[in-house]
């Protein structure tokens, strides 16, 4: 049977006491994905599709490599270096929810973007991003095996591969900041450390009243 790439989205189900701040780092505890229910693109993930499929993503979050975008790419079956936000720590089968505790890495562009969002109490999605093979039965489709790729963080969980521009272009945007303040930085060596870092901050703030 033929796989395809399957992404699902809907509403990161977490409450307020799930956002945990430990040692400086955010995490989120909430309901990622839910077997036995069709979803508005008329899925249905058995549980034992959804079980297995858990059960063998433990490896990349044991090696940490469980990431995620700020996104919700059209078509890819990898996860976009510039665009990673979080990382998935924990996931484990509730019943028949799929419960996940996701780690916001604010360091990087999309992971800032993220924690600004959860900090102003506005509700994010999550999308999972996988490979897997369906059968038609009656007006559903039913998943038959499911390899998990990813979960992504999304600002629309209603639609499926919408994704606001103005929290993209903001990754962007702060990237190119960052860059801007280390060549700038390459271009005063001889400059002590902390006089370079009033340099640049006055440089970008005249570019900004340019503006």
């Amino acid at each position: 049977m033929t796989k395809e790439l399957l992404r699902e989205s809907a509403l990161f189900d977490y409450k307020e006491e799930d956002i945990v701040r430990k040692d400086g780092t955010l995490f989120l505890k909430g309901i990622i994905q839910k077997a036995d229910t069709k979803n508005h693109n008329g899925r249905i993930y058995p549980y034992a599709v959804l079980k297995t499929a858990v059960e063998d993503y433990q490896l990349l979050i044991s090696e940490r490599r469980s990431t995620g975008e700020a996104n919700h790419p059209s078509n890819s079956i990898s996860v976009d270096i510039d665009r990673i936000s979080h990382v998935v720590t924990k996931l484990w089968m509730e019943g028949n929810n799929v419960m996940g505790i996701i780690e916001i890495i604010e360091t990087l562009p999309c992971g800032a973007n993220v924690k600004n969002l959860i900090d102003k109490k506005i509700k994010i999605g999550i999308s999972s991003r996988g490979l897997g093979s369906v059968e038609r039965h009656g007006d559903s489709l039913v998943v038959q095996d499911f390899q998990i790729i990813c979960w992504d963080i999304v600002t629309d969980p209603s639609t499926p591969g919408a994704w606001l521009s103005r929290m993209d272009e903001a990754c962007k945007q702060q990237k190119l900041l960052s860059e801007s303040v280390k060549q700038e930085a390459i271009k005063k060596p001889h400059l002590k450390q902390s006089d370079r870092l009033n340099a640049i901050a006055n440089d970008i703030l005249s570019i900004k009243g340019k503006k």
